[in-house]
């Protein structure tokens, strides 16, 4: 018998049949939809889905998420019996699983990056802040131009961007460092920031160039203003005119003096500018008022303590005793004019007889004012003198009252302790 050679004893096998085909294909296609929705919930799960998460933690997270589709693929592949079915497996899921290892880097890159340029946002942020915070020094504005610079080219890097955004970008922050450091100095100085702006216009937006110079100059002639004042006042040397100081304990006594020589500065420092002029002469004017304001509301401060101290319980009877309650009245009472001290040993008197005056219908006729006044001028009710005469027979709660309401408008750093001092005040005789 003739021998078969070896390559016709085994028969090769054959194609499978229609039945068998597409049994093969729905155990396939089976396997990758399992699989294709696995790999959807790996990614878009909405509790716990890669996709929503960000930061350290899917930068940190891709190389076991990217581990976990793959093992996904190979499970369902070992789950198909026979090698048809792994081949056809293999020729259809293959696309699908790199197209969701590509999307899962993808998102990876993308928070890699934004925790790049979070970081890299930070240190230009620091360094600017550091720059605004200490805007006289030189160095730390230069390390904060040249940190916006270098982040800028690492963010490049990172992101791709072409040469037209990374210029962009840069400019940007520069210019905001510039503008921080501007926004620092015209807080301190605003000529100086001014000056300043000038010799970095090009560093500013067009529309900030106009803007900003417009408000710098207003305010660095602001501050002019304000130091020549200051200067005219202390009767300093301005501009080759000797100055003449105060020479009376109200300042308003010599306002005339200043303003006269407000003119004189103003046509030597700012000749032809009638303006300046004016407003110089109306800043000592303003400077005049706020000291007068500001000695008339210490005047009524001390009053006000005295006044409240002498109706507290237990009532002091002499100055003496009043005065050793608290430091503050001691100064109240140098301070205070001699009809202010007279009415006080007036109260003191009525103190040591042990007996409230008869309210008078006058005293009850200023009361009421006194109420209507603080409804309809606030004002002019804190420049009231409650320890005039037309007040004195008042009971002791209706003068507290009066106290308290003044103290409450006027908000004066002792206020609560006037109300201290009122509320402890024991409840006298009522009109």
């Amino acid at each position: 018998m003739i021998p078969l050679p070896d390559t016709m004893k085994a028969p090769p096998p054959s194609p499978p049949g229609e039945i068998e085909r597409r049994a093969d294909e729905t155990a396939v296609d089976a396997a990758i939809a399992a699989a294709a929705t696995r790999l959807h919930g790996l990614q878009f799960h909405p509790e716990h889905g890669y996709y929503g998460w960000s930061g350290d933690d899917a930068a940190d997270g891709h190389a076991t998420v990217a581990q976990v589709a793959r093992e996904i693929a190979a499970e369902a592949r070992a789950g198909l019996a026979g090698a048809r079915r792994r081949h056809m497996f293999d020729g259809a899921f293959r696309p699908i699983l790199a197209r969701a290892l590509d999307s899962l880097a993808l998102h990876a890159a993308r928070q890699r990056a934004g925790r790049h340029a979070t970081a890299a946002g930070a240190r230009v942020d620091a360094a600017i802040a550091d720059s605004s915070a200490h805007h006289g020094d030189d160095a730390r504005f230069a390390h904060a131009v040249f940190t916006a610079k270098a982040e800028t080219d690492r963010l490049a890097a990172i992101h791709g961007w072409d040469q037209a955004t990374t210029r962009a970008q840069r400019t940007a922050l520069v210019a905001k460092a510039h503008a921080a450091r501007l926004v620092g100095l015209a807080q301190a100085s605003p000529e100086r920031a001014l000056a300043f702006f000038r010799a970095h216009r090009d560093k500013f937006p067009p529309v900030a160039q106009t803007q900003a110079e417009a408000k710098l100059s207003l305010l660095a002639k602001e501050e002019r203003i304000q130091a020549l004042a200051r200067a005219i006042m202390a009767g300093s040397n301005v501009g080759g005119i000797a100055c003449t100081g105060p020479d009376c304990a109200d300042p308003a006594g010599h306002l005339a003096a200043w303003r006269a020589e407000a003119t004189q500065v103003a046509a030597v420092v700012a000749q032809g500018d009638g303006d300046f002029r004016n407003e110089l002469a109306d800043a000592i004017t303003a400077r005049v008022e706020r000291l007068r304001a500001e000695a008339a509301a210490k005047d009524r401060l001390g009053r006000n303590q005295l006044l409240a101290a002498a109706l507290t319980h237990p009532r002091p009877c002499d100055p003496p005793e009043l005065l050793e309650r608290d430091p503050r009245l001691k100064l109240a009472w140098v301070d205070a004019r001699p009809e202010v001290r007279a009415g006080i040993k007036a109260r003191l008197r009525q103190n040591g007889r042990g007996s409230e005056p008869a309210p008078s219908p006058a005293a009850l006729t200023q009361r009421r004012w006194a109420i209507g006044l603080r409804a309809l001028h606030p004002a002019a009710f804190q420049r009231l003198d409650l320890t005039h005469a037309g007040f004195a027979t008042l009971p002791a709660d209706r003068r507290i009252e009066l106290l308290r309401a003044q103290s409450e408008a006027a908000a004066a750093p002792d206020a609560a302790r006037l109300l201290r001092l009122a509320q402890a005040a024991p409840v006298g005789r009522t009109p």
